[in-house]
């Protein structure tokens, strides 16, 4: 769904607002489509204007999808 808002409708998936978006609302997360958000340069920590990170829509929603967000963040270089 992600690459379809991505490829037909020219979202940014490197604008973190749409990882927010995906963290806030979503109730099955995929691994591979945090790292695609992240591939492209989305941060997880970067605020919101509801001055909310996707890390913190995680560990609300889900605290174990919260953990592998952060282990993904590692490796693509973002720390809080």
């Amino acid at each position: 769904l992600i690459r379809y808002f991505v490829e037909e409708y020219g979202y940014d998936a490197s604008d973190s607002r749409y990882l927010c978006t995906y963290c806030s609302g979503v109730e099955k997360y995929s691994y591979e489509t945090l790292e695609y958000f992240l591939e492209r340069g989305a941060n997880p920590y970067e605020k919101d204007e509801r001055g909310k990170c996707a890390m913190d829509y995680l560990h609300e929603q889900s605290p174990e999808w919260a953990e592998k967000l952060q282990e993904l963040a590692k490796k693509y270089g973002h720390e809080e």
